[in-house]
């Protein structure tokens, strides 16, 4: 056999001792190219794919005894060989081109803003994602009081002059009763563009005289609405608590930037420089001794954070009016 074996050029065969049914044959096939095809040993794979015939020699007796190696004793023992794929120049240069072409449409694809509302839509759902995951609870340092319908009805029935949502005997019970918790910091978003009503002289004392009250108006606006000269600051507050109270909205109709800072119109009736959120969060923040400032690049600088502005062809946004000072929303649980 050996003879034999070396006159055909063939190293190691596997034969049967005897003739086998068809099942004993195939099942033996199919344990020893598992094992063999794993890297085992021609030896261990045929030594264990007959252990693996024991399952079946109560039907067929003897089925492990009959595979057998004959081998050319002058030919090395077979293995597998796992065949790795040949790489060549020209299939790495083609991989490159790719590579670079496809990254070269998505940029370009990116810069001209066709997927700014993906990016957009993707950031909304790993904002909300966070509260999730992070069950952010609600700032014990806010409080927040609202005015509803139910308010406003309140103050008619109780005779009180009604100027907007308010009236100013209302405002000045509110602030009040606010001040039995001495808030370090109080911010009044309502437009009132009009001198108080005489009868509360306490609450022309408290405009004029409270550094804690910050006030808002309404810068100036343009656009497919009209024109607007914007709504003034309450008469009698000082300019340094005035705030401007205005958001930039996306397409959608969603509010993800915040404006900071930005450049009255020389015609608009109010000349706030700074946001609301702004002035309130930097007087708060001012009575904890945290001061503000700019960095030589001009970014806003709280503390030591520093607060890069929103510009074109980043953070999601490719076409946007960048020209005042934005950054995105973070959003906070209430």
């Amino acid at each position: 056999m050996a003879q034999a074996l070396e006159d055909l050029h063939i190293p190691q065969v596997i034969v049967m001792r005897e003739p086998v049914p068809d099942l004993v044959a195939q099942e033996f096939l199919r344990y020893f190219l598992t094992e063999f095809s794993q890297g085992q040993p021609l030896y261990t794979a045929v030594r264990k794919a007959r252990k693996r015939l024991e399952a079946i020699e109560d039907e067929y007796p003897c089925a492990t005894w009959l595979p057998v190696i004959c081998q050319n004793p002058l030919s090395e023992t077979m293995i597998w060989h796992q065949h790795q794929p040949i790489i060549t120049w020209k299939g790495i240069l083609a991989i490159l081109l790719t590579s670079l072409l496809v990254t070269t449409m998505v940029m370009g694809v990116r810069y001209f803003g066709y997927l700014q509302g993906s990016e957009l839509n993707a950031f909304d759902h790993f904002m909300q994602l966070r509260s999730q995951i992070f069950l952010e609870k609600p700032d014990s340092r806010f409080l927040i009081v609202t005015i509803d319908e139910q308010d406003i009805q309140y103050q008619i029935k109780r005779g009180m002059h009604m100027q907007w949502s308010l009236s100013d005997q209302a405002l000045l019970q509110l602030l009040q009763k606010i001040d039995k918790y001495k808030p370090r910091t109080i911010g009044l978003d309502i437009y009132r563009d009009f001198p108080t009503d005489p009868k509360y002289p306490d609450l022309t004392t408290r405009y004029q005289n409270d550094n804690r009250l910050i006030t808002v108006c309404k810068a100036a606006t343009s656009g497919s609405d009209g024109e607007s000269d914007g709504i003034p600051p309450p008469p009698g507050v000082t300019k340094k608590r005035w705030s401007f109270s205005d958001f930039v909205e996306d397409h959608d109709k969603i509010a993800r930037r915040q404006l900071l800072h930005m450049t009255p119109s020389p015609k608009s009736l109010c000349s706030a420089e700074y946001a609301f959120s702004l002035q309130l969060a930097l007087h708060y923040l001012e009575t904890l001794g945290i001061n503000s400032g700019t960095t030589k690049e001009n970014y806003l600088k709280i503390g030591n954070v520093i607060f890069p502005p929103i510009k074109e062809h980043t953070s999601g946004y490719q076409k946007i009016n960048a020209s005042a000072y934005q950054i995105l929303l973070n959003y906070r649980s209430l």
